[in-house]
């Protein structure tokens, strides 16, 4: 019940009171009770001004808010699309992504993930936060080689352009590259995976088919 209703109720107390009064007692009542609803009528059309002026001024706020994020976001997508630019039309880029690969082929396509998660992130000697500090794994095979060479150069530009992983991801999915070695690295987006990673490649990938 409203502050109004409340009030509505005590002045037809209040009439139902006065009825049995006498003229002489009802005229000093009577003025005293019309100050009173006044009071209250005022006090009801100021409660309601100022919840309309705390919704309005809230509803503002939540605009201004809106609006900042989504200027935050679009200044994070031109930030991020600069510099994939610099990226894709680095050589270095070409090369790594063709060494990796061929890396890759080079074991056995059932033990391909399995051995390189083996190498770099269950042998990896550094933390797992710090797996990034393996340049190259001991072994001999054409993926440490690869990685040997080119891991140092992903992590510069990860450091310079403020990502956290820089991964190289192939269209049927598979993970032949990530700078920290996370979870995902030397996996298979999409073979059972629902992650967000794999719902952006697939997003992707169908984007890219249909312009094909």
């Amino acid at each position: 019940m409203d502050r109004g209703r409340r009030v509505a109720d005590k002045v037809a107390e209040m009439l139902a009171w006065l009825a049995s009064w006498r003229f002489s007692q009802k005229l000093p009542a009577m003025i005293a009770a019309a100050a009173l609803i006044a009071g209250s009528a005022v006090g009801v059309v100021a409660e309601r001004l100022a919840t309309d002026h705390l919704r309005t001024a809230l509803q503002d706020k939540l605009i201004a808010l809106m609006e900042t994020r989504r200027a935050a976001l679009d200044a994070v997508r031109l930030s991020m699309e600069r510099d994939l630019q610099f990226l894709i039309i680095d050589p270095q880029l070409t090369r790594a992504l063709s060494a990796f690969v061929a890396g890759w082929s080079d074991f056995p396509s059932s033990e391909a993930g399995d051995q390189l998660r083996r190498l770099y992130v269950e042998n990896n000697p550094h933390p797992p936060n710090r797996r990034s500090l393996l340049e190259q794994a001991s072994d001999p095979s054409v993926y440490s080689i690869a990685h040997g060479r080119y891991h140092r150069w992903f992590k510069e530009r990860a450091a310079t352009y403020g990502y956290q992983d820089l991964m190289i991801i192939v269209p049927d999915g598979r993970v032949v590259y990530s700078v920290t070695k996370s979870g995902y690295f030397a996996t298979t987006l999409g073979s059972g995976n629902d992650s967000r990673l794999a719902r952006l490649h697939q997003l992707l990938q169908t984007n890219t088919s249909q312009l094909t």
